[in-house]
């Protein structure tokens, strides 16, 4: 599920690519449930944090539990905000296949917000991308949590399984819905 037609249009053409068939690809806002149920619903590399407002961004976990059936699970892989504030890095530089890019990131009311410039003979002009995500604490997600009827049953640091602390590269939770 991805609310751009474009982000979808790629998975589809890496899909055919890859010819993976059993796969249904839904242009649709995450905060909206589908119609169906699952037993496990997985939210990836940081996608999640996007919305100015806190509801909408709780609306998320919410309809992900709406769309879970009993006991099911909740994967969720976000970034590390004390990691980020304490390690941010204001700004980089330099060429990738013959592109030049510019990042910029700052910290401003909670969220981190990053500009990508790009140029190089490839494009017509040069472009720019401005991405923003919330920065959310641990305890945040544990209330939400509970507000929406999950169980947190356990939190990893790193895509190896670490320990989840202060320092760990990634917040990644692993919730339960808890029986209705």
């Amino acid at each position: 599920v991805d609310l751009s037609k474009e982000a979808i249009r790629k998975a589809k053409l890496k899909a055919s690519k890859e010819e993976i068939e059993d796969i249904e690809f839904v242009i649709g806002d995450m905060r909206e449930p589908l119609p169906k149920t699952f037993d496990a619903i997985v939210n990836l590399f940081t996608t999640f944090g996007y919305f100015l407002d806190d509801g909408e961004n709780q609306k998320i976990i919410s309809s992900t539990a709406k769309m879970l059936k009993p006991n099911g699970l909740l994967f969720l892989d976000y970034l590390n905000p004390h990691s980020v504030e304490k390690n941010l890095v204001p700004s980089e530089s330099g060429v990738y296949e013959n592109m030049s890019y510019q990042i910029t990131r700052k910290i401003e009311q909670n969220m981190v917000y990053k500009t990508i410039q790009i140029d190089g003979d490839a494009l017509k002009k040069p472009a720019t991308y401005q991405e923003r995500v919330k920065l959310y604490s641990l305890d945040w997600f544990k209330k939400v949590f509970d507000s929406t009827g999950y169980e947190l049953i356990k939190t990893f640091g790193d895509y190896t399984g670490g320990k989840y602390s202060q320092n760990s590269d990634r917040l990644i939770l692993l919730a339960r819905l808890k029986n209705s």
